[in-house]
């Protein structure tokens, strides 16, 4: 019986350790793609409250623009008779400036569209790369806590007696110690995050010739959602951290 208690003390303990020890490697090797990633998410929040803003204003210079140039080019018309032709060159000064006016317009919705379809790519892209990385963090640190309970029902001081090195023993009890801290992966998944977040991703985009874009006027509303998200995300990756730290 002894010598099967002090095996399963050495072989449980160095699955433990040989975890923490991929953790922390998994942490120093992602953590900084993850933080861009949600850095991204920041950036691409940003870029559609300034599409909306920019399209706006975009829409009411080449409006107006358009307005005063269909003016310019009626009275050029009205005058002619009175001024012998003189009038025609307010009459083309006036055609130019409403086809100035829709070329505005025209190219702030080309820019519009421009930049949401590549959002909706770069968003598609972040959360994918994020969730796969982050799930095999957490895989990880679903295995460190199912070690964690295992080693629960054994003696401290047989871990420390029978579990070499010295490094292991310590580092597995001070995943013990600190159980309750570890266990903090079950609410930081970010599966489910990004999960909820696509559920409600239908009513904000519509089918276009390219793939799926923003529904215009429904880029700022976006824009808030994707900003929660990666709030969310980034506390999670913040808990993350601390737990790598607390092996390091």
């Amino acid at each position: 019986m002894f010598p099967y208690y002090c095996r399963q003390i050495k072989v449980k303990g160095n699955h433990l350790y040989e975890a923490l020890t991929i953790y922390v490697y998994l942490m120093y090797t992602y953590g900084e793609t993850l933080k861009q990633h949600t850095g991204e998410l920041y950036c691409i929040a940003d870029n559609l409250d300034k599409i909306s803003k920019r399209t706006k204003i975009a829409g009411i210079t080449g409006g107006a623009t358009t307005v005063a140039g269909g003016v310019a080019a009626a009275a050029g018309v009205i005058l002619s008779p009175f001024t012998f032709g003189a009038s025609l060159a307010l009459t083309a000064v006036g055609v130019g400036v409403a086809t100035a006016g829709g070329v505005t317009g025209a190219s702030a919705a080309i820019a519009h569209k421009a930049n949401l379809e590549s959002d909706k790519k770069k968003i598609d892209q972040t959360l994918n790369d994020f969730n796969v990385k982050y799930e095999e963090i957490l895989a990880c640190l679903r295995f460190i806590n199912e070690g964690i309970e295992q080693l629960k029902q054994y003696h401290l001081e047989d871990l420390q007696t029978y579990l070499t090195p010295r490094k292991a023993a310590k580092a597995v009890e001070m995943a013990i110690k600190k159980a309750s801290s570890i266990a903090a992966e079950t609410s930081i998944k970010a599966s489910g995050m990004i999960e909820g977040f696509a559920l409600g991703m239908d009513m904000y985009f519509i089918q276009g010739k390219n793939g799926k874009k923003v529904k215009k006027g429904l880029e700022s509303a976006l824009a808030v959602k994707i900003r929660k998200l990666a709030e969310d995300l980034d506390k999670g990756l913040s808990r993350l951290v601390e737990i790598k730290d607390l092996f390091t």
